[in-house]
């Protein structure tokens, strides 16, 4: 059975907040990155960049490599691509508290 593709969010509000974290566009800023988020954050880098959008997965790998939550970025829009496919009634804080 083939998985449906994973949610995607707009890549401006992470490539701002990596260009601020790394010094973009300063020299060695690229070094920077690949120090933080590793050669598969700057590919992920590099693909947002290049098509606009990013997938839930990389925005999630990204910003734990930065200590950020997506949420800090995204706000309600990250809730609803986290939660993209959920049936309507789920509660993702049942039987947390």
């Amino acid at each position: 059975m083939r998985r449906p593709p994973a949610p995607v969010l707009p890549a401006a509000p992470l490539l701002a907040a990596v260009a601020r974290a790394t010094g973009a566009p300063r020299r060695g800023w690229k070094t920077r990155l690949r120090r933080r988020a590793g050669e598969a954050g700057v590919g992920a880098y590099r693909r947002a960049a290049r098509d606009r959008w990013v997938s839930l997965p990389a925005v999630e790998r990204l910003c734990d490599a930065f200590g950020w939550h997506p949420r800090e970025l995204y706000g309600d829009a990250y809730d609803r691509a986290a939660l993209a496919g959920c049936p309507p009634d789920f509660d993702p804080w049942k039987g947390v508290a």
